[in-house]
């Protein structure tokens, strides 16, 4: 039981020139120059985080530009087991860290009881306590 998760910046990353190292499952992937761990530029989920990173073309990654003319930008990742499970830890890092590349920044108040616990299952405590918060505001409406 873990009491609080870890930063992306400590989670496993490869440099933005080495993205074909990327793992090919659902995730999320934050975008962090390696000087300054504690602001992410970039957050984003995928169904399988290589591909996304990988595409060439139309396809290419609407960032890889922009973080392409910064320095030292490394690629940090957290695997999911769904893509709905991705999408919905996406949207509390965005609100987490509120990265200045991102342009959407969703509400955490519109979810339900699932997604406390889909959050909840790297820190049991913090799943717990949002997954009380949410049923005691469904009560209360």
């Amino acid at each position: 039981m873990r009491l609080i998760t870890r930063p992306p910046c400590l989670r496993r990353s490869v440099c933005l020139n080495n993205r074909f190292a990327l793992p090919r499952s659902p995730g999320v992937y934050f975008a962090i120059q390696w000087w300054k761990p504690w602001r992410i530029l970039y957050c984003g989920m995928s169904g399988n985080i290589h591909k996304r990173w990988t595409a060439v073309g139309d396809r290419r990654h609407h960032k890889l530009n922009d973080l392409n003319s910064l320095v030292g930008v490394r690629l940090h990742y957290i695997k999911t087991r769904t893509r709905d499970a991705a999408e919905r830890l996406e949207a509390i890092e965005i609100v987490r860290w509120k990265p200045p590349l991102n342009r959407k920044r969703e509400r955490l108040h519109s979810w339900g009881s699932q997604d406390a616990i889909d959050w909840g299952s790297e820190s049991s405590i913090l799943g717990f306590v949002a997954f009380l918060g949410i049923m005691l505001l469904g009560i209360l409406k």
